[in-house]
């Protein structure tokens, strides 16, 4: 599929608001609606938009954020109907992204405290270890997001000091079903649970304004797209709070569309940058260039693909 600026339009409008209705967005791009939902029926059908998600924070679910990063036996593509299959049916797991690089194998998990962590780790590295050679473990403590049109850091997107606000099991329902699909509406998903469609608005907004919900995204193969994905892992030389915040304004003043990882592991910060190759080799060494004394290590991972990406521990809550 060959896509143009107008496509390109509407997966910025949805990365900004996934939610949005068509109406809204034929007034802001222009074509008619019925040209909308085509258009996006087609980038669907091309894979180009692989879901339409919902971004919820564990933070404010009482739970922390761990990634590992995998060294497999054989490389992941070998394993995409082994390993990396069964790792996307796990429900325990968020995240899975094959990478180019030292490593293999990225995933996500969410656990409410170390002990659940080491445990949910034991059981995944035992039923896998055949396809296992190696892995090292980040937790992430902040994470921001760096949009081009955005011109302060207003607040943390993911992560934070963990507050445990309790759901009920149709706040849980919910959360669930925007995860898998954000575009649902009030009335479908009254329809799935049954309860009436004012009481379901009632409660995402008040998860909306709880901060549990902090967005509706979609989930692009940027790839389809002649966009770079690149993973940047930062080792300091003493990271300090000045460092990890001038590093956090310098990327936000002059890289922009990136994820910007405070974590605890191997490696201080993490960032993901979504852009043309060309720009992404001028910002990583734009980067090291400013923050040459500060840096003790840099190492740099191509993300090859995504296979899953659901934003709610359902398994984890229950």
């Amino acid at each position: 599929m060959v896509v143009n600026s107008k496509d390109l339009q509407i997966i910025e409008e949805l990365n900004k608001n996934s939610k949005q209705p068509y109406s809204n967005l034929a007034k802001k791009i222009k074509p008619s609606i019925q040209a909308i939902k085509n258009r996006i029926n087609k980038l669907e059908k091309a894979g180009v938009i692989k879901g339409f998600t919902t971004v919820i924070n564990p933070s404010k679910l009482g739970l922390l954020s761990y990634r590992i990063f995998m060294r497999t036996k054989s490389i992941a593509v070998d394993l995409e109907n082994t390993l990396v299959k069964q790792l996307v049916e796990d429900d325990k797991i968020f995240w899975v992204s094959s990478l180019i690089g030292k490593w293999d194998l990225e995933i996500g998990i969410y656990a409410s405290n170390f002990y659940e962590f080491g445990e949910i780790l034991k059981s995944l590295l035992e039923k896998h270890q055949e396809h296992i050679r190696s892995y090292q473990i980040s937790m992430v403590t902040e994470m921001y997001y760096l949009r081009e049109d955005e011109h302060n850091i207003s607040q943390i997107y993911l992560g934070g000091k963990p507050s445990k606000i309790q759901l009920d099991k149709i706040d849980c329902k919910i959360l669930n079903l925007l995860a898998s699909n954000s575009r649902m509406t009030n009335t479908e998903i009254s329809e799935k649970i049954k309860i009436v469609p004012n009481a379901i608005r009632y409660r995402i907004k008040s998860l909306e304004k709880k901060g549990i919900i902090k967005e509706y995204r979609i989930w692009v193969d940027y790839i389809k797209l002649g966009i770079n994905m690149k993973k940047v892992l930062i080792t300091t030389q003493m990271l300090t709070s000045k460092i990890e915040n001038k590093m956090l304004q310098f990327c936000h003043k002059h890289i922009k569309n990136m994820f910007f990882t405070k974590c605890i592991g191997p490696w201080d910060i993490e960032f993901e940058l979504y852009s043309e190759p060309f720009a992404v080799r001028k910002a990583q060494a734009r980067f090291r260039h400013e923050f040459a004394n500060e840096i003790k290590d840099i190492e740099i991972l191509t993300i090859e693909k995504e296979y899953k990406m659901h934003h709610f521990p359902c398994e984890t809550l229950d």
